[in-house]
């Protein structure tokens, strides 16, 4: 199913005073530039940015690490899915909402109606954990962002060789990373399921360069 680009809806929660802000992503559609979508407090935004390969760099506020989250999708992604979330990377609850407009409407309401059963005595010592810059050893929720990402990609023709083009690839779930080899020469990457710099970069790539 392919949905109108001008009738996907999207929602965030401002970071500041907890509202759900809604908007549509007809603007982007028609402008072809950048939307943005701001709470009424004045204290955050949601920005959305058209970048090369028909691609779509979202900048979204998190209510639960106070921090901003920056991720690519592709346009063809998020017009094939009636309901799109992405989470906070450390909490893993959902932060922000793309589709039909009664799924976001769905989604946004059961996860108001869950949050408190959501914050479970592990989420909260993740928080604390981001709060003190203690972070855990490795966490399912990044381990999830990490295929998302990497299939992402790898969908768009955005995974890279030394050796060239590749000529397939293959994705190696280990304990406690992600890995993705070449399958003509074997170069590799492997990316750790632990809040990093290296993970960070690799949720706003729109390529990566596999490397012996």
């Amino acid at each position: 199913m392919i949905l109108d680009p001008n009738n996907i809806s999207m929602a965030y929660r401002c970071a500041s005073c907890g509202k759900t802000i809604y908007g549509m992503t007809g603007a982007l559609a028609l402008s072809g530039d950048m939307i943005r979508l701001k709470c009424d407090c004045g204290e955050s935004d949601l920005t959305m940015k058209n970048i090369p390969e028909s691609k779509l760099r979202v900048n979204v506020p998190c209510i639960f690490c106070q921090k901003d989250h920056t991720f690519v999708i592709s346009k063809s992604l998020l017009y094939s899915k009636e309901l799109f979330t992405y989470p906070c990377p450390y909490t893993g609850i959902d932060i922000t909402f793309f589709g039909k407009k009664d799924k976001v409407d769905e989604a946004v309401k059961e996860s108001d109606e869950s949050l408190t059963e959501l914050l479970t005595d592990e989420e909260r010592e993740a928080l604390e954990a981001m709060e003190s810059g203690d972070f855990p050893e490795s966490d399912e929720h990044i381990r999830d962002m990490i295929f998302f990402t990497l299939n992402e990609i790898a969908y768009e023709h955005g995974i890279k060789c030394e050796c060239g083009e590749p000529q397939g690839i293959d994705i190696f779930d280990g304990e406690d990373y992600v890995e993705i080899s070449c399958k003509t020469c074997g170069c590799k990457k492997r990316f750790y399921c632990v809040s990093d710099i290296q993970t960070n970069e690799l949720f706003e790539a729109d390529s990566i360069t596999l490397t012996k």
